[in-house]
């Protein structure tokens, strides 16, 4: 049978035997690549569900796909949606975007960052997955902290007004003072520690099943 979910626009999950088989994908630059380089798919799979409710164990079905290429920036990822590349992002159920922080190193233009991050959003929206968008993280350089502030800003409030899902990753690596936490960075004030990406898996899954959780309940009180 076929059960149609809130949250997911346009799409179905397949069911079989009372199980859901859902596909996630990560999307985005060197964070997302980095997080697989730690823990292969395999992995990643075990751990969404062992971190989901009891009930889901033999009733939901995880893929995890690595989308992540080294130094891509949201111009980049923008100019791949189509062709191939698109249709396997539109076989995803969530698609879970990581991007931006190459380009505010390079010093894109703040309009330009956010405005291709709101097509690949759209994008994404249009092919029937369901986007969830995660905020920059903390760059620990003066000259780049307003930038990730102000695109994060900008980009959250847009997400609101478009329904789309938000996994605060600026929040939970800041220091306070908008730098990255000393205790999940390398040394550069950009990259994360193999701390700091163990987390950053622990901190996506753990906002990933309130999100499903949230659209079910809302499902099925609708029924």
């Amino acid at each position: 049978m076929l059960l149609p979910l809130a949250g997911i626009r346009n799409r179905y999950i397949h069911m079989t035997a009372d199980r859901i088989d859902l596909t996630l994908g990560l999307v985005g630059d060197d964070h997302v690549l980095s997080l697989f380089n730690i823990q292969d798919d395999a992995t990643l799979k075990l751990k969404f569900q062992s971190i989901a409710p009891d009930e889901w164990v033999d009733a939901i079905s995880f893929k995890v796909k690595n989308y992540g290429m080294v130094g891509d920036c949201a111009f980049d990822l923008l100019n791949k949606l189509d062709g191939k590349f698109l249709e396997q992002l539109s076989s995803l159920d969530y698609a879970i975007l990581c991007i931006g922080t190459n380009d505010i190193l390079l010093h894109t233009p703040l309009p330009d960052i956010v405005n291709q991050i709101k097509e690949i959003l759209k994008n994404l929206s249009d092919i029937g997955t369901t986007p969830v968008f995660c905020t920059i993280i903390p760059i620990s350089k003066p000259e780049f902290k307003d930038v990730v502030v102000d695109a994060n800003s900008i980009l959250t409030i847009h997400c609101a007004k478009q329904d789309i899902k938000v996994v605060d990753l600026n929040l939970i690596f800041n220091d306070g003072e908008d730098g990255l936490d000393p205790y999940f960075d390398i040394g550069d004030g950009i990259h994360l520690s193999r701390e700091g990406y163990m987390f950053l898996a622990d901190a996506l899954l753990v906002r990933i099943q309130e999100i499903i959780i949230r659209e079910y309940q809302e499902y099925f009180t609708q029924e």
